[in-house]
């Protein structure tokens, strides 16, 4: 009798994100306001999907923008340093600033640390916000190469959750937010 044939071992290939040009461009900007916000001592969090994948370690999918949120009094210096990086300010919306780069249409979110705990009390009312979550004293991830500060897993949760409450499935960045944080736990094995 032949001996039985194992069954074959495929290994499922996660297919590889291959970044764009416009998405390497949009990288090199937060790379540039990484480096001067950090340069000028300012408290900031990269937040969003650049956030997490700072995270994950690496790039998951094009971001159509960047999120960042700065301690309340390190606002004006922010705001300085992203005009000086050729950010015109288009509006502000629920507290948030609104601003497009001038050459390559990225466009980039700025808050501070009170209008962003007023607005997750406002849709989480009596939530626990810990700052040292969302705003770490180094940086604490490294994405191709560069090290950022962003909010913990955990504070990247309670955004994603919020924005799921606020937004529904309907909110495609959510969604993605979701599934990312996932495999971020998935991998650190929690």
């Amino acid at each position: 009798m032949p001996p039985k044939e194992k069954p074959s071992r495929t290994r499922k290939i996660e297919s590889e994100y291959r970044p764009s040009l416009q998405q390497r461009e949009r990288f090199d900007l937060l790379k540039n306001l990484s480096h001067a916000l950090e340069t000028a001592t300012v408290h900031y969090s990269v937040l969003g999907g650049y956030g997490l994948d700072a995270l994950y370690g690496k790039l998951s999918r094009d971001h159509d923008d960047i999120d960042i949120i700065v301690e309340e009094e390190d606002h004006v210096r922010a705001q300085e340093i992203i005009s000086n990086l050729d950010f015109a300010h288009l509006k502000t919306e629920e507290g948030v600033e609104k601003y497009v780069h001038k050459t390559t249409g990225t466009k980039l979110d700025l808050g501070n640390s009170k209008l962003f705990e007023q607005a997750i009390r406002h849709l989480e009312p009596g939530a626990e916000i810990d700052s040292s979550l969302y705003f770490p004293e180094q940086t604490n991830a490294v994405l191709e190469g560069v090290s950022l500060r962003t909010a913990t897993l955990e504070a990247q949760q309670q955004v994603a959750a919020i924005q799921l409450k606020r937004f529904g499935r309907k909110a495609p960045k959510a969604v993605a937010d979701e599934k990312l944080i996932r495999k971020i736990i998935e991998k650190s094995g929690k």
